[in-house]
């Protein structure tokens, strides 16, 4: 959510950039929001990239000279490296270079394992209409901003070449992780959004006959087919949204385990959940063991023998009560292997 915000008020003060008179705030505005939208999401870097190089291109092929337009994209790239320098500086003499590093670098080029070999299939995998038919809030945007861009192009080129980009930096970060879950694809929301009101608008101020009527049909029909989208969704309890979001994770049960197990369990105790749910802590009002609340990084993933060392030190030190097992979740490694030594299975 957040990095969209910085990306789209950059895009913002980039359409409003002009090459013949380039005024400096500007520039250095439009590189603080691109580093600010990477602090969120390292591969919202992918929106300057491809933004910078359009606004770049464009520029060139307007006249502008090549020193102005390398000026304009220095200060935008040199904002984010001092930007990124001054936040590894701080990791660094707090003493937590370590862990900023192992968050940001290391286990985020696991968890993305991106090859040029690679890149193609994901993209055509996450792009895929298995997955962009169960967002249906963007069919009719997608639609509207093709009418748009096809209408408005030739008139308005450099605006709609920024779109585009914009676009296809999105569906870019969206597919480089390979994996296609369902919250990756709001970073599409933004662009589509702007181009159907670029082009709701466009039709309201044309001076075909009938362009008002359009404009308004399609505004109507985006609305109408919003509500026919998520207004269902509106109408559910959290518990249910829960359990069509993450059915394996089954929230209510979860609460109820928790709450019954806290009840039970003196101030000074704890219980330790094998699994991927931290709602075992929230509504138990306890703390993560050793700051590890998901096995997975215990088992797969380039830090999962340090992570594993770190807990059992902590589960050692300080032994849970109770043990809570989610069946589902595999169950190997030292930690589990301590479990199995010191605890006595109940169901």
């Amino acid at each position: 959510v957040f990095q969209n915000l910085f990306k789209v008020w950059a895009f913002a003060l980039l359409l409003r950039l002009s090459w013949r008179q380039i005024k400096w705030w500007t520039v250095v505005l439009i590189g603080v929001c691109f580093f600010l939208a990477t602090m969120f999401k390292q591969l919202a870097i992918m929106a300057p990239i491809f933004l910078m190089t359009v606004f770049s291109l464009y520029a060139l092929s307007e006249g502008s000279s090549w020193q102005t337009v390398l000026s304009v994209v220095f200060v935008v790239a040199l904002i984010g490296a001092l930007g990124w320098f001054g936040t590894i500086a701080y990791f660094a003499a707090t003493g937590r270079f370590k862990v900023f590093y192992e968050v940001n670098f290391l286990f985020n080029s696991y968890y993305g394992s991106l090859t040029l070999g690679n890149f193609l299939p994901r993209v055509i995998y996450s792009m895929g209409w298995q997955h962009l038919r169960l967002v249906k809030c963007f069919h009719p945007m997608a639609l509207v901003f093709a009418l748009g861009l096809l209408r408005d192009l030739s008139k308005s080129r450099r605006n709609w070449m920024l779109l585009l980009a914009f676009l296809i930096s999105a569906i870019v970060e969206v597919s480089m992780p390979g994996r296609a879950y369902g919250h990756y694809y709001q970073l599409l929301l933004v662009p589509l959004c702007i181009g159907s009101g670029w082009s709701v608008s466009g039709f309201d101020k044309n001076q075909w006959e009938n362009s008002k009527k359009i404009s308004i049909a399609l505004m109507v029909m985006l609305f109408a087919w919003l509500f026919w989208a998520e207004g269902p969704n509106y109408l559910l309890s959290t518990d249910e949204w829960a359990k069509r979001k993450y059915p394996w994770l089954d929230f209510p049960k979860v609460r109820a385990d928790a709450k019954k197990w806290q009840s039970r369990l003196k101030n000074d105790e704890y219980i330790f959940q094998w699994g991927e749910s931290t709602g075992y802590y929230y509504y138990g009002k306890g703390r993560l063991p050793g700051g590890i609340g998901y096995v997975s990084f215990l088992q797969y993933g380039p830090m999962k023998d340090r992570l594993s060392e770190q807990l059992l030190r902590y589960l050692v030190a300080k032994p849970p009560e109770v043990i809570a097992i989610d069946r589902r979740r595999a169950f190997f490694g030292v930690v589990p292997q301590w479990i199995l030594h010191n605890y006595v299975p109940l169901d």
